[in-house]
């Protein structure tokens, strides 16, 4: 029934009821995705999220950042409609399952997005060089509540908590009341109340309490690659309290196999990377990337982090912005890569990668017994590619300890034997970009989350959408720039800020 049609859920797929309707998606034909492509897509909303007329309560939740302007909203329809759909034994029209963006009175009543835009450009560049004593002891207050509702499943109400953890971390004065906390961007009314506690010297339930059994066993899944809080809770409920017993249960794999790869790096993923050894990869990708493509590494490194958790790169060419032939750059890059044995394994596939990997997919899971089923891809083509790679050689340092490590029974599934001196293996993302929207890009992947973040609340105050294909208008869907960051800067109101300059570094 929805062969051909491709789905995405908004704000995620982490809902019990979610994930049942992707089951019942799948079984009749339907592809999901973590996000859209350059084709059509069906945005799927659960009703939780939603007013009675079908509107979205919290604007907030659904900033699609890796998604063209206006498009999500002329696609989104209610959960419901796959269900109806399916006894109905047809496709109905979506049209009275339409989801509505939030309604704005503007001029009328300031709301919270009026209150941010006050904050985004000065805030950026107006923080002080170290958080203020009783405020950084309140962040981590908050970081601590954010880290327990995370693994309770609780995404939003943990976002939320972090959101307010930057605020406070970038007032240049000590906050001390429930209407200072009240008035900071991001803040609600009930963790005001908590702030104020906290200033005053109190506590809240939740905090300074070690984590439970319970707790320790889901933080110890959700850290998995591909696996997250929801369904680590999922494999609490059922007994689960090891990687082996999750693939005991399960020989006939039907779970995203690269999972089974996040379980095999477990603990390498979780070391973090000198920039030395960045620097290696990054020798190791300019040696082997297609000629006249440019590769450069953002994130932390770019920022000029002492360490990094994984090694993100962007790769373009010069006045190139057709996808055919930047997907065959990636692919041409990724067999280069495999030849030389750089790539460990892969995190997902297109049909013409799939010979590369298949056998070791596969002996893998032989390996932890268990069988795969199922198409090991769909994609005819990639745009990104995920993977882990390993440098040659001994590593020249001790590679330091996990913060969570195995436990025994997964440490003798996936360590037993293996004694060698190689390095670590480490996670490397590879992303495409046209040319004309290499500012964009560069600044999205680049950072850090609370600086793009101002952009991005400053562009809507300015009526217009920031993500990383560009600056557009909100009205006409218009691309205002896209090319060059800095302009993007300076388009909307702030200095010309480098990657390693400390007002753009306040607060990662």
């Amino acid at each position: 029934m929805f062969k051909g049609q491709n789905f995405v859920f908004l704000p995620n797929a982490s809902t019990p009821r979610a994930r049942i309707v992707a089951q019942v998606l799948r079984r009749h034909g339907g592809s999901l995705h973590d996000s859209a492509g350059d084709g059509p897509v069906t945005y799927l909303v659960p009703d939780q999220y939603l007013t009675a007329t079908g509107e979205v309560k919290n604007r907030e939740l659904f900033e699609l950042e890796e998604q063209r302007p206006g498009t999500w909203r002329k696609g989104a329809v209610r959960l419901s409609w796959v269900s109806d759909c399916v006894k109905a034994g047809q496709l109905l029209n979506k049209e009275k399952y339409a989801v509505k963006p939030p309604q704005r009175a503007d001029g009328k009543r300031p709301g919270k997005r009026r209150r941010e835009s006050e904050h985004s450009a000065a805030a950026a560049t107006a923080r002080p060089e170290e958080p203020l004593e009783g405020n950084a002891q309140i962040a981590s207050a908050l970081q601590q509540l954010a880290e327990r509702c995370r693994l309770q499943g609780e995404a939003f109400r943990s976002r939320a908590y972090l959101l307010a953890r930057e605020a406070v971390l970038g007032l240049p004065y000590n906050i001390q009341t429930y209407e200072q906390a009240r008035s900071l961007p991001n803040v609600g009314d009930g963790i005001a109340q908590k702030i104020a506690l906290l200033a005053a010297g109190g506590s809240v339930p939740g905090l300074d309490l070690e984590l439970t059994p319970e707790e320790r066993i889901v933080r110890y899944f959700a850290v998995c690659h591909d696996v997250g809080p929801g369904r680590a809770q999922q494999w609490r409920a059922l007994g689960f309290e090891s990687f082996e017993d999750v693939l005991r249960a399960s020989p006939q794999w039907r779970l995203p196999w690269a999972m089974l790869y996040g379980m095999k790096f477990y603990e390498d993923w979780q070391l973090r990377i000198s920039r030395a050894e960045v620097a290696e990869h990054e020798a190791v990708l300019k040696r082997h990337v297609p000629a006249g493509m440019e590769v450069v590494i953002t994130g932390s490194y770019c920022r000029g982090s002492a360490t990094c958790g994984d090694i993100d790169v962007v790769l373009y060419r010069e006045d190139c912005d057709d996808p055919e032939v930047l997907a065959d750059d990636l692919t041409a890059l990724v067999q280069r890569l495999v030849n030389i044995g750089y790539v460990e394994c892969p995190l997902h596939l297109s049909k013409r990668l799939q010979p590369l990997f298949e056998p070791d997919i596969h002996s893998l899971a032989r390996e932890v017994g268990v069988n795969i089923a199922g198409r090991l891809s769909d994609k005819e083509k990639l745009t990104r590619f995920y993977c882990g790679v390993r440098l040659p050689g001994e590593a020249p340092l001790p590679p330091g300890a996990p913060a969570i490590p195995y436990v025994a029974k997964d440490r003798d599934l996936f360590v037993a034997g293996d004694s060698s001196p190689a390095r670590p293996c480490r996670r490397l993302d590879l992303l495409t970009c046209k040319w004309s929207e290499r500012g964009a890009c560069l600044l999205y992947f680049t950072g850090n989350d609370t600086f793009n973040k101002a952009l991005r609340t400053q562009a809507s105050a300015q009526g217009m959408t920031l993500n990383q294909h560009g600056l557009f208008d909100k009205s006409s869907g218009t691309c205002v720039e896209s090319a060059d960051d800095y302009r993007i800067m300076e388009i909307l109101g702030f200095p010309r800020l480098e990657p390693t300059d400390e007002q753009r570094n306040k607060r990662i």
